[in-house]
């Protein structure tokens, strides 16, 4: 019998123990270019894990993304923005690029049709599409401070929590 109660004991703390070990894989966890359902993002926000918002909040089919960040279905210290480049174009995400590009002698070299067809192309992505994201993620978090009553945050302020956010996830050293 005593074995037994031992047994019983071993397994309730090896249980303990890997719930906890779960628990931290979760908190450990970013959802790479989240593209889900609500009900998607709340499952991963209970577990802990940090949602990436990409260039997708810009699109029609990142309403469900936009209106989980509006109705405060994810906290500010559980979000990462992400270009995801060269993938996930969106409209106006080469903008930045493209206006250092057309300083450059290659660029001015080219006929009018591949100019055109650059200014329109929304791929590859690229990592200067970053502040649109932000300001995509702010604009959302701020429609439901807006109806909430509640002060609206600046893209400063969103830029920096995300900012915190990647350094406490991926451990990285800053003085």
């Amino acid at each position: 019998k005593e074995e037994t109660e031992i047994s019983t004991q071993d397994t309730e703390s090896a249980n303990d123990s890997s719930t906890h070990n779960r628990q931290q894989f979760w908190k450990r966890m970013v959802v790479h270019c989240f593209t889900g359902t609500t009900s998607q993002c709340q499952f991963y926000i209970l577990k802990g894990c940090s949602i990436g918002i990409t260039g997708y909040i810009h699109k029609p089919a990142g309403h469900h993304l936009r209106q989980a960040l509006a109705d405060n279905l994810l906290p500010l210290h559980q979000i990462m923005i992400e270009t995801d480049a060269p993938y996930m174009g969106f409209n106006g995400c080469r903008e930045s690029y493209l206006r250092d590009v057309e300083q450059t002698p290659e660029y001015k070299g080219y006929n009018g049709k591949k100019r055109k067809k650059m200014r329109k192309a929304i791929f590859p992505n690229v990592p200067s599409a970053l502040p649109l994201v932000l300001s995509g993620v702010t604009d959302a978090l701020n429609e439901g401070r807006t109806l909430r009553g509640e002060e609206l945050y600046s893209e400063a302020f969103v830029g920096e929590a995300c900012t915190r956010n990647a350094i406490n996830m991926f451990k990285f050293n800053v003085a």
